[in-house]
């Protein structure tokens, strides 16, 4: 079985050692910074401009290192997506995706962009029927 995994092994080596001990063949591809516009379909401008410049509810002080890091998350789980839509993957994993809990205007519990409401918007813009099953609340 083979399966691919977006985004960047030194964010959550453990993620891809237990892969390798698993023995599936992975194909990496590597995250990227999600855009602006993307993130637009979900986040309003003030909170985008805000977390642009590297401050949050979730931390003290300006952290664009953090910011870079989650706008990582949110695009490599934005090019998940994608590979889906245009049925080049259909096993997907990404480590650093799956943060569900930033509002329009604010972030919480550690999510500074919800990635998946964006997948699914930019999904649904698409014409694809879209469910997210959030199970812990």
């Amino acid at each position: 079985m083979a399966i691919t995994v977006v985004g960047d092994p030194a964010t959550n080596p453990r993620y891809y050692r237990k892969l390798d001990e698993i023995g599936l063949a992975v194909h990496r591809l590597p995250d990227r910074r999600v855009a602006y516009d993307q993130l637009a379909l979900v986040h309003t401008p003030s909170y985008l401009k805000r977390t642009g410049d590297g401050f949050s509810e979730e931390w003290v002080g300006r952290r664009p290192d953090l910011v870079v890091r989650a706008s990582k998350g949110a695009g490599a789980a934005l090019r998940a997506a994608s590979l889906v839509y245009r049925d080049d993957a259909r096993k997907i994993f990404v480590p650093d995706g799956g943060r569900p809990h930033a509002g329009p205007d604010s972030s919480d519990r550690g999510c500074i962009y919800n990635d998946l409401a964006m997948t699914a918007m930019w999904l649904k813009r698409r014409g694809m029927k879209v469910a997210v099953v959030d199970l812990d609340g």
